[in-house]
């Protein structure tokens, strides 16, 4: 195998049809050794597909060496439930709900901020 210089640019661990970055991203073919678990396209974009560990390599153009394999993790989403109202206004809550242990976090706070305990207060 030749040393072809590739890596994660983005996550290694994803879920399922959520995406991340390998490079390079021009100049050869990426390939999934686990097409069932992530695909991969030649620009570097991994999307996974199912859970589990999918091996990728590239083969250069101008060589036509292999890298080593890297790895992506995909794993299960998580199922989200909402116990109360799905809108709330301004100070008022209500209530989100998973089957599984982690930590919330808002990608809007300014507009609904949420703790520990599930809790979205709306702002």
């Amino acid at each position: 195998m030749d040393n072809l210089d590739v890596s994660i640019t983005g996550q290694d661990t994803i879920c399922i049809n959520f995406t991340t970055t390998v490079a390079p991203t021009s100049g050869g073919t990426w390939t999934s050794i686990n097409p069932n678990i992530a695909t991969v396209t030649n620009n570097g974009v991994v999307t996974g597909l199912s859970s589990g560990t999918a091996m990728l390599y590239f083969t250069s153009n101008t060589t036509g060496c292999s890298s080593e394999n890297i790895n992506i993790t995909v794993r299960e989403n998580v199922d989200l439930t909402i116990s109360g109202p799905n809108e709330i206004g301004i100070g008022e809550t209500t209530t989100v709900v998973s089957g599984t242990s982690g930590t919330w976090l808002s990608s809007g706070p300014a507009i609904a901020s949420v703790d520990n305990n599930g809790i979205v207060t709306g702002n």
